[in-house]
């Protein structure tokens, strides 16, 4: 906008020529919507879309995945064509979501433990927060309990016996870096960072102890247990399995160089699961342990 003063205008003075400058930016700025103090524009937060995908859970036809600092719920029942049923939004960002019955816990960044209510799947809703000390990464439940990896502030267990009102039982300061956390038993096992994987006995939820730890060589991010193995994602190491039938002393018992970046795993029967970053999903067979056998593996391109 352009505002003209036109010669007709007599000024007699200075003070008159500063208050005709002062009106016309005035009027220029209500013009231009920069406003006075007493025009100032109201913005509120409406939404947004996109976002990291950083975490996964499925649970019968539903999978619930989180991206960015979105709590998205997808009906998996045609896997071809997933279909979004609803979406919430926490305050912190996603790392890491386990469900449980009706309940999904979400490890939410600087936000801590996060609790949603998914018995509607249309219209999940949040219930509880425990804000960790540290930063929440992963999330394990079991019983009125969840475990968090909280990074540099070790393994919190809270309790959730309360859904509405979570509450600190306990934590255990782990060395390293926690990232991932499995729970088996009385036994906590964390994959923490460049300390490898740390086990922590959690028979007493108030005053968890130092079971025994094993070096993995790599940078621990994920661990899935099944039965006497603990398989942890081992970074740049790839995949990394430890005997740990002697909680006290776990013992190397194989590992395989994936290729890319181990950064996550599950395990399923006679097959580990491996996010591997750029070099995609690796598909172990891990029925012998030892040596593995690569069975199947996608590759993502990015752009």
């Amino acid at each position: 906008m352009i505002i003209k003063i036109y010669n007709y205008i007599k000024i007699s003075n200075c003070l008159s020529v500063m208050i005709m400058l002062a009106v016309a930016i005035v009027v220029w700025m209500a013009c231009a919507g920069i406003g006075t103090a007493a025009d100032e524009i109201e913005v509120t937060f409406e939404g947004h879309i996109g976002g990291i995908t950083s975490a996964v859970a499925v649970s019968g036809d539903y999978a619930f995945v989180g991206q960015g600092q979105d709590f998205v719920v997808l009906d998996i029942s045609d896997p071809a064509i997933p279909l979004e049923l609803s979406r919430l939004v926490t305050d912190g960002m996603i790392e890491d979501i386990t469900v449980s019955g009706d309940y999904a816990y979400v490890a939410d960044h600087d936000n801590g433990l996060v609790i949603a209510d998914i018995s509607n799947k249309n219209a999940p809703v949040l219930v509880g927060n425990y804000d960790t000390a540290g930063t929440a990464k992963g999330v394990s439940v079991a019983g009125d309990y969840a475990y968090v990896a909280d990074y540099t502030n070790g393994l919190v267990i809270v309790d959730i016996s309360n859904k509405n009102a979570p509450e600190l039982a306990g934590f255990y300061e782990t060395g390293g870096w926690a990232y991932g956390v499995s729970v088996a038993g009385d036994y906590a096992y964390v994959a923490d960072g460049g300390n490898g994987l740390a086990i922590v006995d959690i028979s007493n939820k108030n005053a968890p102890e130092f079971a025994g730890f094993y070096e993995t060589g790599g940078w621990a991010y994920g661990v899935s247990v099944a039965g006497d193995y603990a398989y942890v994602a081992d970074g740049g190491n790839g995949l990394a399995i430890v005997d740990i039938s002697n909680k006290n002393a776990p013992e190397f018992a194989g590992f395989y160089e994936t290729g890319g970046w181990a950064y996550g795993v599950s395990v399923a029967g006679d097959y580990a699961y491996v996010a591997d970053h750029t070099n995609g999903l690796v598909i172990l067979g891990i029925e012998n342990t030892y040596p593995l056998q690569i069975l199947w593996k996608t590759k993502f391109f990015y752009f």
